[in-house]
């Protein structure tokens, strides 16, 4: 029995060891190239659809059944919300330029989000 627990204590502080030099090992978004950034903007972009599609998930699940009586569905969606407007943040999207002009390319998935 003690010697499990001490192979569990090993096995966690490995863990953990192993995330915090993988974190020190990354570069500050400031500090990476250009193919980092752009690899990271990928997978910050697809974060935060996925939780706008979360949103419009669990928006359809209430208007099936209210959870009200096991969560706050306010600050619920507010919670999501506000992580998605941070990787905005993180994103910024610019327009892109072309010889025609400037052009917005939205996504269609998105423009539900604002529907309460």
């Amino acid at each position: 029995m003690k010697l499990t627990k001490v192979f569990y204590l090993l096995v966690i502080c490995i863990l953990l060891f192993s995330i915090t030099a993988s974190a020190q090992d990354t570069p500050f978004i400031e500090q990476a190239t250009d193919a980092q950034v752009k690899k990271a903007q990928g997978h910050y972009a697809r974060a935060r659809s996925l939780l706008i599609a979360a949103i419009n998930e669990f928006d359809r699940a209430t208007s099936v059944a209210n959870p009200e009586s096991l969560l706050d569905v306010s600050r619920f969606r507010t919670t999501l919300i506000d992580r998605a407007e941070e990787l905005e943040r993180i994103l910024d999207p610019q327009p892109r330029t072309s010889k025609e002009g400037v052009r917005f390319s939205p996504d269609t998935r998105l423009l539900g989000e604002a529907v309460n």
